[in-house]
């Protein structure tokens, strides 16, 4: 079986929806043969445009690999007390020697209003 460039777990990351305020976790399962390079992407726009001149989107990168991170906590993106702001399209990128993969998910933000609240209350 010949090397290949990183593969994605299927309908991972998942789109999410979140309360304003509350916490989000994008999972991504990657399976590398040789060593995967793993990093989130959030899509931003930058002059009211999401691509760049030669179409590529503009991105931020939220997580990549550092001296103290291992896959694992890299296959998990966590946002804490999400704002309108954190809403967006968010990419999980794998690549190793051979190539690339990428996976992305949307997370919506909803307000805290009180009917979106659920209450656990049948115990």
């Amino acid at each position: 079986r010949s090397p290949h460039r990183p593969i994605l777990q299927a309908g991972l990351p998942a789109n999410q929806t979140a309360i304003l305020g509350s916490d989000v976790e994008f999972h991504c399962k990657v399976y590398s043969d040789a060593q995967p390079h793993i990093q989130w992407l959030k899509h931003v726009e930058v002059n009211g445009s999401k691509v760049g001149p030669d179409g590529t989107p503009y991105v931020t990168v939220l997580k990549t690999a550092g001296a103290n991170t291992t896959d694992k906590e890299l296959e998990v993106l966590s946002l804490h007390n999400v704002t309108f702001e954190d809403a967006g399209e968010y990419t999980c990128l794998a690549g190793n020697s051979i190539g690339f993969s990428h996976h992305s998910a949307w997370l919506v933000v909803l307000p805290a209003e009180e009917e979106l609240m659920e209450t656990d209350e049948a115990g």
